[in-house]
């Protein structure tokens, strides 16, 4: 199968090569104007014709012959012979403005007056028979107002160089070597910024080689990876370039020019397929396949696009990847590094990015903020002035042809021609008012010279200069502001790009999702976050954005989910250095774009630079938050989904929502918003979490069972009352609003939820050690310290907690807790010393507090005593009673469950109070304590906060 894949991958390498040599001999268009395709509009065609024409001032004759040998395509010139021949002949329907505005408005009598005074000078341009009343003699003094003021001796030549561009450069250089004459025309500009493109870029590859050569000898030790990276990227290149060249029409130039994306990602395919290991292909092929996948989608929403060039450019790409990705799988080629390991080393790391200490987070902030000043300063520019600054020269040519021709407005106008004969019929009619019948025939367009008209469509248009028309046919002009026009062009491709952009950009984060599941997050967010700092850093430099800089963007989501894929995998640890040589290729490859003149190459330059460095930056963020929201997952890429355990012990559960970012969100929330706010946002909180909590789910699904069993079994202590139905959402929902209660009662104390107190109160009066459960949340008791029915009972709590595992709710919440009312201790810090401190604490009449229903850290299964809980045996911690027995304390079993929005009810049982003989203290506590854990349990069900499998 190998050797068959083998076989037609390099059949198709052979097809393409035909391809290219048979489809490429057409060239590929150059012309900005058929980057919105063929829309078929009549605006198009007028630029295509202006954008075609060019104009040579030869200041003598010496100079025309000169000019006319190095072309021989330049139109004849306009003789002022020729044209009163021409009106002469075909005057039947010509008028000046002013005739036609007297004969519309009944002045004949004037005409004729005026007619019989000028005849008394006898000055005209025809023959008085033919033009009686000064007709067509005033018409063509109009039109000789836009006659050419050239200097004496001057001659202007003009021509469509449409399928001549290629002897452009010839012009410029024999214009040159002339050294007189002046030219203008768009050309003119598109061969010089073409001719000093690429000389710059000539200049540039050849540094950027020289780069790529030493970032590989770094990395392999040697320059054996040329040969391997040239014959992918030779591959690619072959291929996309053969599919484009199958579509219909001719690929435009700037799909080439955007396919520099295959240069990125191939080496970066390359560079990983070069330092591949053995024992960890199915790794890498996991890896890249999820690269291809993720990037092919990412370029997808440009096929449905109405614009034919990003059609190319999305065929180009993907058609490129794909050959790139088949020939690093095929032919796999592995370079070893003769001393060493070139690839055991980490890529650097973004200390600022990774680290959640307090600086960090204040530098991360900052950053944020800078990121939306940013955003907000971004301004859109696609002036087409601003994408090319012609040289001095050309400027000052351009000048003198305007000079030359007298347009102080440059801008054209369509008259139809069927309008225009419209136009003379009814001129005619006006002329037969004063009793003459028009000689000659009407003007058609084949009677005029070709620079003047356009035919499209079968219609035929007038194209003139935007003064003429206005004089010449008035109401019946189109003026065509070309300059507007291509603005308004470049907007609408701007605009259709941002949305392809965000469409690709939701496509990709889909695929990710399919291949990831939850872990999908892990790989989006860099990209995200890189692109929205690249868009904030343009805002900062002043740099606008234009239709050719959103194309980089379709890059850097490409770039930047293959550097996330490659961190984030099994084998970042071995590829840190691999990913970091890639980022280094591409920056150097596409970054010194912007060091060319072309303002467009300029611009793009610029963006991939920008957005290539943050790309990298955020990929080789941990995000720790999300990693421990996602801990129970194996971050396999591409790993085949599987249903996932139930945690056998709390300290395996992991944390869910309660990263460091998102908790000193909620408590900045609660400060500025408050309680009820605070509570309502936990509710789409948990709307989220929800989903990707499927061991959660289990554990309480399972607590469920149990309890509904246990029930008919009548293993409860029977009270006619049946259990209440249990929704894990709604457990889920009632932790996270007993957290904001918790946050409230020991860090704010701003809003104090309402306590109520059932059951023996002895706990209230005296030092004692309480037993908590997860069956509320224990911890709001401390709301009793500031509500005035409970002034006289005020004890301070000494709480003990499991402070070694990383919690992260804990971390935050003990840098606001209040040191008056609980005194938090670590489970793991426990010692005689301990024992005696907490025995003083009770003699003074404080309280110790800890939970008697989970085992602790370093606790094992074979220390821990059993005991029958709902009819399952269950596991409780030892060390918990047997430091209870050693407190010589009341020792009380206690709850504080939830019973309105703001309201708690505490209820408390004394334990132990009867001995079955010398040293089984410890054996009565625990049965007394899970009974009333029982009955708590059955009464409070949907306040069940033990998340991981509490009966394995």
């Amino acid at each position: 199968m190998s050797r068959f894949l083998k076989a037609m991958s390099i059949f198709a390498l052979v097809a393409s090569a035909g391809v290219c040599v048979f489809f490429g001999r057409e060239g590929v268009e150059t012309d900005l104007l058929a980057l919105m395709g063929r829309q078929g509009s009549v605006v198009e065609a007028i630029f295509e014709k202006s954008s075609s024409q060019i104009r040579v001032l030869c200041p003598d004759e010496k100079t025309v012959q000169y000019m006319r040998g190095a072309f021989g395509h330049f139109d004849a010139p306009v003789d002022p012979t020729n044209i009163l021949a021409l009106v002469r002949m075909h005057g039947k329907g010509l008028l000046s403005e002013k005739h036609r505005a007297q004969l519309m408005a009944g002045e004949t009598n004037k005409i004729s007056r005026s007619a019989m005074r000028r005849d008394y000078s006898g000055i005209g341009l025809f023959p008085k028979a033919d033009d009686p009343y000064y007709f067509l003699n005033d018409f063509v003094m109009d039109f000789r107002t836009f006659a050419p003021k050239l200097p004496e001796g001057a001659e202007l030549l003009t021509a469509d160089v449409r399928g001549h561009e290629d002897e452009i450069a010839a012009i410029a250089f024999a214009a040159r070597k002339c050294g007189t004459p002046a030219l203008s025309g768009a050309p003119f500009h598109s061969s010089s910024a073409e001719q000093a493109t690429k000389s710059q870029i000539a200049v540039l590859g050849g540094v950027s080689l020289f780069a790529v050569l030493m970032i590989g000898w770094w990395l392999f030790g040697s320059c054996r990876f040329v040969l391997p990276m040239a014959l992918v990227l030779g591959s690619g290149y072959l291929v996309a370039s053969a599919a484009v060249l199958l579509l219909p029409g001719r690929p435009h130039a700037l799909t080439f020019l955007f396919g520099t994306t295959l240069i990125g990602l191939g080496v970066d395919y390359c560079y990983h397929g070069l330092s591949r290991r053995k024992d960890g292909m199915s790794h890498f092929a996991r890896n890249l396949t999820a690269a291809l996948v993720t990037t092919c989608l990412a370029f997808s929403p440009l096929f449905f696009s109405a614009v034919a060039v990003l059609n190319q450019m999305a065929v180009f790409t993907v058609a490129g990847l794909i050959a790139i990705y088949a020939f690093v799988l095929l032919f796999p080629w592995q370079i070893k590094r003769k001393s060493g390991n070139a690839f055991g080393d980490d890529g650097p790391t973004a200390f600022w990015l990774t680290d959640t200490g307090r600086g960090a987070f204040l530098a991360k902030t900052a950053f944020a903020v800078a990121v939306v000043a940013g955003c907000l300063k971004v301004t859109f520019g696609n002036d087409p002035a601003s994408f090319y600054e012609m040289s001095g020269r050309l400027a000052e040519d351009e000048a003198r042809v305007a000079e030359a021709l007298g347009y102080s407005d440059a801008r054209l106008a369509l008259v139809d021609c069927a309008d225009f004969e419209g136009w003379q019929r009814e001129n005619a009619a006006l002329k037969a008012k004063m009793g003459v019948e028009p000689a000659g025939e009407f003007l058609s367009v084949s009677d005029l010279p070709r620079q003047m008209t356009l035919t499209f469509k079968g219609r035929d248009y007038l194209v003139l200069p935007a003064p003429m028309a206005k004089v010449l046919a008035p109401g019946l002009a189109r003026v065509v502001d070309t300059r507007a026009e291509l603005q308004s062009m470049f907007d609408s491709l701007a605009a259709e790009t941002i949305r392809l952009v965000a469409f690709a950009f939701v496509t990709m984060a889909l695929a990710l999702f399919a291949l990831f599941r939850r872990r999908f997050l892990v790989f989006v967010s860099p990209v995200a976050c890189a692109l929205a700092a690249t868009v904030g850093a343009l805002g900062w430099i002043g740099e606008p954005v234009n239709f050719f800089q959103l194309l980089c963007f379709f890059i850097l989501a490409g770039l930047g989910i293959d550097y996330s894929i490659f961190h984030k995998g099994e084998l970042s640890a071995r590829l840190g250095k691999v990913v970091f040589a890639s980022f280094l290729t591409s920056l150097v490859g596409l970054g010194m774009l912007s060091f060319t003149s072309f303002q467009v190459t300029h611009s793009m330059g610029v963006t991939l630079g920008i957005g290539l460095v943050f790309s990298y930056l955020f990929s080789l963020t941990t995000s720790k938050d999300v990693d421990r929201l996602l801990a129970d997952d194996a971050c396999t890429a591409c790993a085949p989904r599987t249903e996932k355990p139930m945690a056998q012990n709390w300290l395996d559960q992991p944390q869910r929502a309660a990263g460091p970012l998102r908790m000193r969100a909620i408590f900045i929330t609660y400060r500025i918003f408050g309680k009820s706010f605070t509570k309502f946002i936990a509710i789409f909180i948990i709307l989220c979490v929800y989903p990707w909590a499927r061991p959660v789910r289990a554990a309480l699904r399972k607590f469920a069972k149990i309890l509904d069993e246990a029930s008919d079994d009548r293993q409860l202590p029977a009270s006619g009352e049946k259990p209440k139905a249990v929704s894990p959402f709604k457990i889920m929902l009632n932790f996270a609003w007993a957290m904001v209660d918790k946050m409230d009662t020991c860090c704010f104390r701003t809003s104090l939820p309402k306590i109520t107190v059932k059951g023996d109160e002895g706990w209230m009066k005296c030092g004692c050690f309480l037993l908590s459960t997860h069956v509320g949340c224990i911890d709001v008791l401390a709301a009793m310290r500031g509500q005035t029915p409970w002034k006289a009972y005020q004890r301070h709590v000494h709480a003990f907690q499991q402070l070694g595992r990383d919690a992260i709710y804990t971390s935050v919440f003990v840098r606001h807790l209040d040191k008056s009312i609980m005194t938090l201790h670590a489970v793991e810090e426990i010692g005689v010393e301990t024992a005696v401190e907490m025995q003083e604490a009770i003699k003074r009449g404080e309280i110790v507090l800890m939970a008697g229903d989970r085992l602790s850290a370093g606790a094992s299964r074979t220390a821990a005593l059993k005991h029958e809980f709902l009819g399952r045996e269950c596991s409780f911690p030892k060390g918990v009673f047997r430091f209870a027995k050693l407190m010589e304390c009341p020792v009380y079993a206690i709850t504080c469950v939830r019973t309105g929005w703001n309201a708690y009810e505490v209820e408390a049982k004394r334990i132990g109070e009867r001995e079955e003989g010398r040293g089984k203290r410890e054996e009565v506590l625990l049965g007394d304590y899970v009974r009333f854990l029982e009955s708590a349990a059955r009464r409070h069900p949907d306040q069940w906060y033990q998340f991981y499998d509490f009966f394995a």
